[in-house]
């Protein structure tokens, strides 16, 4: 469980989701809207012992006894009944039950009121939490300070500096001293005196301070490292420190602003800021790509053929639609939750995009 601006969010545990749903019988999924403001959310509550009734209801028609039904529904009511639970929400709330397994998530998502008794959970609505289930480091950058950060989607961990330097002076003592002094009172710089212009010298300790603090991130992160990293720094560091760090993920966006006022929440919050961004840019060109693999024959447009490919691990990047009353129209939100869960366990990437390119409930590209 992590608190932060977007309000309690549990940690998605999505392995646990896909274990749970080998469990025979029926499966039931409920999400409801949540506010992430202080005090008891009651209009939540309520709406969800609504949608737990109806859940058994559901399951009964389906076929199962009274006391089988309750079974897998009085378990989550009992763990819901708390009343201090719903003190600590975030936008939107997930609840997983089959019999013999429960799940309650609380997610930062904004996700409609739903419930769904089939033969698989509908994990259809968690896809861009899924999408957003990687890594972003964040370098905040600046004269006074350095720090590194680790960040998910939901939480962020300040890691150890080791070989970067913890600020503009630790480098500028590398400098011979007949060549430059440097002042310093109060940790502040007061001024430069040395062999050249004014202007050449303090290029010159901007570019060492840089580079250092480059070289320093590659050592302790790595060169090889495909995981963003995100400079939270003024927006002229970007272009040198981009051409002095080895480490081969910066990305071309700042987050603007003073980095050593910055909270590390509001670093994480605006480094997936930039990253969803991007995400968002790019996505024209990534359909257009996924369309010339499937007419190459690796891919499919055909939900189906996608389900079938995702159970045998075939599918490398499963595409679903950001608007996911797409699939509630087609009726497809157990088939598309088949091909998510088929795809997470194997390995594969889930994307969710805004236009398809052919009418179809899901696209998906194939390892072979």
């Amino acid at each position: 469980m992590t608190d932060n601006p977007q309000g309690t969010i549990d940690q998605l545990d999505f392995n646990a989701l896909i274990n749970g749903d080998q469990a025979a019988g029926g499966k039931v999924s409920i999400y409801i809207p949540t506010k992430v403001s202080g005090g008891q959310d009651k209009v939540a509550a309520g709406l969800m012992r609504d949608q737990l009734s109806g859940a058994k209801a559901d399951l009964e028609s389906a076929g199962l006894s009274a006391s089988e039904a309750a079974a897998i529904v009085e378990p989550v009511q009992k763990a819901l009944d708390d009343p201090d639970f719903w003190l600590h929400m975030s936008r939107g709330l997930a609840v997983f039950a089959a019999d013999g397994f429960y799940r309650v998530f609380r997610i930062p998502l904004e996700v409609p009121a739903l419930r769904t008794v089939d033969d698989h959970f509908n994990v259809v609505p968690l896809a861009p939490m899924l999408e957003q289930a990687g890594r972003v480091y964040v370098l905040a950058l600046a004269k006074n300070s350095v720090r590194l950060f680790d960040a998910s989607r939901n939480h962020i961990e300040q890691l150890p500096l080791g070989a970067i330097p913890e600020n503009f002076d630790a480098t500028v003592t590398e400098l011979p001293e007949h060549n430059l002094q440097y002042r310093s009172a109060g940790g502040e710089r007061t001024g430069f005196y040395g062999t050249g212009g004014g202007g050449d010298t303090e290029d010159h300790l901007r570019e060492n301070f840089l580079r250092r603090v480059g070289e320093g991130v590659a050592a302790e992160l790595g060169t090889a490292r495909s995981q963003p990293l995100v400079l939270a720094s003024v927006q002229e560091y970007l272009s040198p420190f981009k051409s002095l760090c080895p480490y081969p993920n910066i990305q071309d966006v700042v987050i603007p602003g003073n980095p050593e006022q910055t909270k590390p929440e509001q670093l994480r919050s605006k480094a997936w800021e930039v990253l969803n961004d991007k995400m968002q840019a790019d996505e024209a060109s990534v359909v257009e790509h996924a369309r010339s693999l499937i007419a190459s024959g690796k891919g499919s447009y055909d939900l189906g053929e996608i389900v079938q490919a995702a159970a045998e691990g075939r599918v490398d990047t499963l595409f679903t639609p950001r608007d996911i009353q797409r699939l509630a129209a087609t009726n497809a939100y157990g088939p598309a939750s088949r091909a998510i869960l088929a795809t997470v366990a194997n390995k594969g990437t889930v994307r969710t995009v805004g236009e398809f390119p052919e009418s179809s409930e899901a696209v998906a590209t194939f390892r072979y």
